[in-house]
């Protein structure tokens, strides 16, 4: 079932580079070199290890590594960057670093905009708190260059639909106390409702291999028996 999954939602190495118009080879070399994410998933024959999970059993599944397929824009954007810096990965990554704070830090404040303040992201007075945000990056970046969007993301495009998951996470998070909370009133069943229905759109569905742990199942699978009303008789 782990395997069917994999090749249900992600494409292996070679796949996934031949969609990228590159070669197994560069991809790996971009990847080591900090331009472009991990793949979401490596397997070994025996396990099936993430940086979000860690490393579980998954006996007989094949060895490979497995990406998102909607990642190609990443592996796009660190080619020209490259390019750009004649070859200096050192110099190309900084640039990839800081266009990726830039435009995830709009894409927060766009979010923050629209669907009003994010758990973690705003001051007591409801405002977007940047200082925030420089604290929290250093380990968005790290996570994104470990492969964990690719891993939770459903379409992992660009940051505007990283941030629309991990924010619509966080406000879900918040009002659930992560997934603990059971009284709601009318009003609040129904924003978590909203929430949840958002947040299965966005995120991805998870592995049989760490479903149990998953933040789908905390919040979703696990909430909605306490914000959903039984019907009438």
């Amino acid at each position: 079932m782990i395997e069917r999954y994999l090749r249900e939602r992600f494409l292996p190495a070679d796949a996934f580079a031949q969609v990228c118009g590159i070669g197994e080879a560069e991809l790996s070399q971009l990847v080591e070199r900090g331009l472009a994410p991990r793949a979401a998933y490596e397997t070994d024959g025996d396990t099936i290890r993430s940086f979000v999970f860690g490393t579980l059993p998954a006996p007989g599944i094949s060895a490979d590594r497995w990406f998102n397929p909607h990642s190609t824009h990443w592996v796009a954007r660190a080619q020209r960057e490259l390019v750009g810096h004649e070859g200096d990965a050192e110099a190309a990554a900084i640039a990839l670093q800081m266009r990726f704070r830039d435009n995830y830090l709009q894409a927060l404040r766009d979010t923050h905009e629209a669907g009003g303040p994010i758990p973690g992201l705003h001051d007591a007075t409801g405002h977007f708190d940047e200082a925030a945000f420089d604290a929290q990056f250093p380990d968005i970046w790290r996570h994104f260059l470990a492969g964990t969007y690719g891993l939770c993301v459903a379409h992992p495009f660009d940051e505007a639909h990283i941030v629309a998951k991990e924010a619509a996470q966080a406000r879900l998070t918040h009002l659930t106390s992560n997934g603990t909370r059971r009284d709601f009133d009318d009003g609040q069943k129904a924003a978590v409702r909203e929430l949840i229905a958002r947040y299965e759109v966005l995120s991805m569905p998870f592995s049989p291999a760490e479903y149990a742990r998953s933040s789908r199942k905390r919040l979703v699978e696990d909430m909605l028996p306490h914000v959903t009303d039984p019907p009438n008789p």
